[in-house]
């Protein structure tokens, strides 16, 4: 049962909090299980800004007490993923730091020892009962259609026995009794919950610590002022603030973010491509500008929000406010994303980096271009192009050929040149005819010294030749794309020379085929 108390007792309650910190520190801690969520990453940005806004330190500290789903090299991904961002970390397990060591797989022994001091103070117990009992405690409970929990059984055996026994395979219980347990967050305000979960595990029976005693323990001794993580984690602070009590040390300040949703019914999955953090720059090459920006596109903590402005990772910080984090979840957009990756383009663009931001792309995607082509003259001529067409350009794939769909490389023809014979385009019946209609153009562009439209309308009258279809033939064959730059705009960019032998190669691989397929 959970109940809120007006916002303004809130921000009271919040202001006293900061009133007696001595420094703001907050952690971002995943779990190196697999690639980081997108949702992971804004509870980074997050962290991130809220320390900096208020001078703290930004701490990384990687997760991995779940040894069985472990993914080797994911907590170095995490945190060259956060440096990529901006999200440059004060403390981490790279950089190290006067808290460490800052992967808790290195940090056993604090747990155990906070561990056996809530066995010896009577406020754990170890816990020696089967699997096969605990399935029919919550077959039971099924059965009598109650939610299944611990039925506390172990909390019987004698301290005397349970040292006796310490040996046997067991697990370390928190005795969690039913009881109300009132906190604030700062976005959902004062929270009146029930804890009544019955007793939960704080160490498991290969000895590491569950999340819940790990958390509380780290954060505590890593002097964590702020807890700031996903909205999922709120049920979990009546545990927490129970542990805390059970340490007798200071509870942080909470703040959990909304969810990050697909649309306005279904929550962002980790099934879901488009859910990681990684998909946005190493596959679609939005700039890390656009995908902060749509991370916080519903203002939440922003000073003042316009939707119209675009903000860089300082205008976040400066303009950050705590007190205005909502609790309306995100939903992400197509739309908004392309907005914000033409807003982002342009804006690299003006400040001189884009031509960086596109070399550093291509590499990464060990994409095989003519090294002219990414000289600092021929991507000058690119970026003009881009910028005249600025409405359509909102990322790096664009320059990259997506042989599966030509919509989305809608600019490699900037950067490489057709590799095969086109496919005709719909109306144009042959090869034989397709050869006819380009020679018609190529004679055009030689008797003319370049390309006339009018005088193209004419020639195509005369010859009985659809002006229409050859022009979309001759789009095809320059870029491999039946969208695009009008023809006189390509002329433009690539040159009388550069087009004749982009269609005079097409013409030696149509005969080619056509060759082949009568052989």
């Amino acid at each position: 049962m959970i109940s809120k108390c007006p916002k303004i007792l809130q921000k009271i309650s919040i202001f006293r909090h900061y009133s007696s910190l001595p420094e703001v520190r907050v952690r971002f801690a995943p779990s190196p299980t697999g690639r980081l969520h997108l949702g992971g990453l804004r509870t980074a940005l997050y962290n991130y800004v809220f320390a900096k806004s208020k001078g703290g330190k930004f701490i990384l500290r990687i997760e991995d007490t779940d040894q069985a789903r472990l993914k080797e090299g994911a907590a170095e991904e995490f945190e060259e993923l956060l440096s990529f961002y901006g999200l440059e970390t004060d403390e981490s397990p790279i950089k190290g730091g006067p808290k460490g060591p800052y992967r808790q797989s290195e940090r056993l022994e604090l747990y155990h020892d906070a561990v056996e001091r809530l066995v010896e103070e009577g406020k754990a117990y170890r816990c020696f009962c089967s699997e096969k009992r605990l399935e029919i405690v919550r077959k039971n409970a099924l059965s009598n259609r109650t939610i299944p929990r611990y039925d506390n059984h172990c909390r019987q055996i004698s301290k005397e026995e349970s040292k006796s026994r310490k040996d046997e395979p067991h697990v370390v219980r928190f005795k969690f009794d039913k009881d109300k347990v009132d906190f604030t967050d700062i976005a959902y305000g004062q929270i009146n919950a029930l804890a009544d979960e019955g007793d939960f595990i704080v160490l498991k029976s290969d000895k590491f610590p569950t999340y819940h005693l790990a958390n509380i323990v780290d954060d505590h001794l890593m002097g964590i002022s702020h807890v700031i993580r996903g909205q999922e984690w709120l049920p979990s602070v009546p545990k927490h603030v129970k542990l805390y009590e059970a340490f007798d040390w200071p509870t942080p300040s909470w703040l959990h973010l909304p969810l990050i949703m697909k649309n306005a019914r279904k929550k962002l999955s980790k099934r879901d491509e488009d859910g990681y953090a990684d998909y946005y720059h190493s596959q679609k090459g939005y700039l890390r500008s656009a995908v902060l920006n749509l991370l916080i596109r519903n203002g939440a903590g922003i000073r003042d929000f316009d939707f119209k402005r675009f903000y860089e990772l300082e205008d976040i910080v400066e303009n950050f406010d705590e007190n205005l984090l909502g609790t309306r979840n995100l939903q992400l957009d197509d739309d908004v994303l392309e907005r914000y990756g033409r807003l982002s383009v342009q804006h690299a663009y003006k400040k001189g980096t884009l031509k960086s931001e596109i070399r550093n792309f291509f590499k990464m995607k060990n994409v095989k271009v003519d090294p002219e082509m990414l000289s600092d003259e021929k991507l000058d001529k690119s970026l003009d192009f881009l910028m005249h067409n600025e409405e359509a350009f909102s990322h790096m794939a664009q320059l990259v050929r997506a042989d599966e769909n030509k919509e989305k490389d809608k600019f490699s023809f900037l950067f490489t040149r057709p590799q095969t014979a086109v496919e005709l385009p719909t109306g144009v019946k042959s090869k034989e005819m397709a050869v006819k209609f380009i020679k018609l153009f190529l004679d055009h562009i030689e008797s003319e010294n370049g390309y006339n439209y009018e005088k193209i309308k004419v020639l195509c009258k005369e010859n009985e030749v659809p002006v229409k279809k050859l022009l979309l033939l001759i789009r095809i064959s320059i870029i491999e794309n039946p969208n695009g730059p009008p023809i006189s705009e390509l002329f433009q960019f690539f040159g009388q020379n550069e087009v004749r032998n982009r269609l005079e190669q097409q013409i030696k691989w149509l005969e080619e085929k056509e060759i082949s397929e009568e052989g």
